[in-house]
């Protein structure tokens, strides 16, 4: 991709990660994180980027691998994408993983709009997660859900649109991180609460092997 193109396409700092709208502030997430060791490793490696003015990184606990987005938590149906705790625990009930534990690797950094991320190659196994999901009629399917569907580790966005030495040095220094075992997955809220990223409040976790993982309850909201 030219620089130029890339620059014109650019969102910068105002981009903000599982933001709601008004008063809505807890995002419902499926995703994916990871444990200390990998956060530690990556974490280096982002931090080789900070040098460049037009990176604003991530925090180091924020790092995951986004599986589907789903809607906001609230007490009442005010909205078309808002869902209520007894909705989460009985769509919960009825999804069915029936997978084993896959391994997945992060191939090194690439640029988008407004992020710069970790590729991941997979197989397929995360997009599969995802359409699973979407089959269920109470989770949406979304322009990035599907064939279109993009697993990436996210680093940093954005504070201005001089991207072109970030981009040339991200092509040239790859991540050796290695192969990452997947076991699980969880349902979050993603909640902003007077806090520059997001927190992830876990509610479900589901577990991969022969037999669907759906006995967990999903915790009371605070």
């Amino acid at each position: 991709m030219k620089y130029m193109n890339l620059e014109k396409n650019i969102s910068t700092e105002n981009w903000k990660p599982f933001k709601g709208w008004g008063n809505r502030k807890d995002h419902i997430v499926f995703l994916i994180r990871f444990n200390k060791e990998i956060r530690k490793k990556i974490h280096e490696y982002q931090k080789k980027l900070l040098p460049f003015n037009c990176f604003i990184p991530f925090p180091e606990n924020y790092f995951h691998i986004t599986i589907k987005p789903w809607g906001f938590l609230n007490k009442n149906k005010e909205n078309t994408d808002d869902l209520t705790q007894d909705e989460i625990n009985k769509i919960c009930k009825k999804i069915q993983i029936n997978l084993k534990p896959f391994e997945i690797k992060l191939e090194g950094a690439d640029i988008f709009c407004d992020v710069v991320y970790l590729k991941i190659k997979d197989n397929g196994m995360l997009k599969k997660i995802n359409q699973i999901l979407i089959q269920n009629d109470e989770i949406p399917e979304s322009w990035r859900d599907g064939n279109n569907f993009i697993a990436h580790c996210p680093l940093g966005t954005f504070r201005n649109k001089n991207v072109g030495p970030l981009s040339s040095f991200i092509k040239k220094h790859q991540l050796p991180i290695g192969k990452i075992k997947i076991n699980q997955f969880e349902l979050v809220i993603a909640r902003w609460d007077k806090t520059a990223f997001p927190l992830f409040l876990p509610l479900k976790v589901f577990s991969l092997k022969k037999e669907s993982i759906i006995s967990n309850k999903v915790r009371k909201s605070r």
